[in-house]
């Protein structure tokens, strides 16, 4: 987690996710890469070329002064930065520079229905998560509190997922949070591994950790979730995008009642093949 990119719209949403992505490049000497990604301007026909290329050229210089004085002001925090401005789309950019080695962790603001977020996962979430391979914190503009001291995974106790687990544990022990299993039964869910057996093995795989499991019964998943971390101070939710019914209803708030929206979680997205 030494190359950070924080995808930016400028917006009061990205301010949150600055501050974030500040507080743990300081923790552990990261950079940050500032990016902002934009569409071609409308073309119309019936306007001179030239006038279009200036109006352009006149936008990209806009954005680009928009990076240069956030990029500066990072920098004096004592973190070093750069930018990257990008006329394509945040979720293109972002596999880009994973591809390239300039980039292993990315950081977005989300502002609501019409948010950054969703110019990342577009609309067909799992397609565009499964294509990018780092992690995602997607943090909501109206948290009260940009501190995460307890990072709780969601997990189904059905597969071996000590593999992201470990990366859990890995960037929890970065910004110094804790980290607490979190299962929801339901009425409707398969038992095919017992719970007991996985938590076992997990303890065997993480010998010099304390496993922490939380197991609540109910219903609604995803609004228990959400109900139990929200219900404690400066914490993080964890999931993996091949959870795919819970990762669709809590990131994309057109389902599952927008949830994130109203509940302000702070959300870090592991991809999983």
């Amino acid at each position: 987690m030494k190359k950070i990119v924080l995808a930016t719209d400028f917006s009061n949403g990205s301010d949150k996710a600055l501050e974030i992505a500040i507080n743990i490049a300081k923790k552990n000497i990261s950079e940050i890469t500032l990016l902002h990604c934009y569409s071609p301007t409308y073309t119309d026909p019936n306007i001179p070329a030239d006038l279009m290329i200036d109006v352009e050229q006149k936008r990209q210089e806009e954005l680009e002064g928009k990076l240069t004085n956030l990029a500066r002001s990072v920098q004096e925090k004592g973190v070093v930065t750069k930018y990257n401005l990008k006329m394509s789309t945040v979720a293109e950019s972002i596999n880009e520079m994973a591809e390239n080695g300039e980039a292993d962790f990315a950081i977005l603001g989300k502002t609501g229905d019409t948010g950054f977020l969703e110019k990342l996962i577009g609309s067909t979430a799992e397609n565009v998560i499964n294509k990018v391979k780092i992690p995602l914190l997607v943090v909501p503009e109206k948290i009260e509190s940009t501190s995460i001291e307890h990072l709780f995974y969601a997990t189904q106790l059905e597969y071996d997922e000590t593999g992201l687990l470990g990366q859990v544990f890995d960037f929890a022990d970065h910004i110094k949070a804790n980290v607490e299993l979190l299962n929801i039964n339901t009425d409707r869910q398969l038992d095919l591994v017992s719970d007991q057996e996985i938590i076992a093995e997990l303890n065997e795989k993480f010998p010099n950790r304390v496993i922490e499991v939380s197991q609540l019964r109910a219903n609604k998943v995803e609004k228990t979730i959400l109900d139990h971390v929200t219900s404690i101070p400066n914490s993080a939710l964890a999931i993996a995008s091949h959870h795919r019914d819970l990762f669709e209803s809590l990131l994309n708030p057109s389902m599952s009642k927008k949830i994130i929206a109203k509940t302000e979680v702070i959300t870090l997205v592991y991809h999983f093949e």
